[in-house]
């Protein structure tokens, strides 16, 4: 039996806590260094707006972000913590699932509003690729990593039915 503690530091990237000497709390902020605000700004005068941008995942974690610091999301001492965070991504795609069951079109305008179940899901996108961006992860670079995972994983691995 190992009867040593294990010490604990703070996380850099965020307000976990992780062992001593890991690289991150499994946040997973130690993918990418954390953003420097010059290089955001310089890179968000870049991109192309609007709805045929066709922006790369990176680019949309630059946006996002960059939209969420200026509407006050992201004020010093005031961040909200990783759980708050996924709470509002997950209401993101319970919206979604009552755009669905309420049979509305995927996409529509209520008071210059978009609104619908595609618009939830772009919500949720929206939310995670800030938390990325406030966190300096490569999210571009973790989906095309996890995807060439999936590739080689057996058909409907798992087991589940669902």
């Amino acid at each position: 039996m190992n009867d040593k503690l294990v010490k604990k530091e703070g996380c850099p990237y965020c307000k976990g806590v992780r062992e001593v000497g890991a690289p991150d709390c499994g946040c997973g902020g130690s993918l990418a260094k954390p953003p420097d605000q010059r290089t955001i700004d310089e890179m968000w005068g870049t991109l192309k707006k609007g709805p045929d941008s066709n922006m790369t995942v990176n680019q949309l974690v630059i946006y996002a972000n960059k939209v969420a610091r200026e509407k006050g999301w992201w004020e010093p001492g005031k961040e909200s913590s990783f759980g708050e965070v996924v709470a509002l991504m997950h209401s993101e795609l319970s919206e979604a699932l009552e755009e669905f069951r309420g049979r509305k079109p995927t996409m529509y305008e209520k008071d210059g509003k978009p609104e619908g179940l595609a618009v939830e899901l772009a919500d949720c996108v929206i939310r995670i690729a800030d938390y990325c961006g406030q966190y300096g992860i490569n999210l571009g670079a973790v989906i095309e990593w996890k995807m060439a995972y999936n590739e080689g994983r057996e058909y409907r691995h798992g087991g589940k039915k669902i």
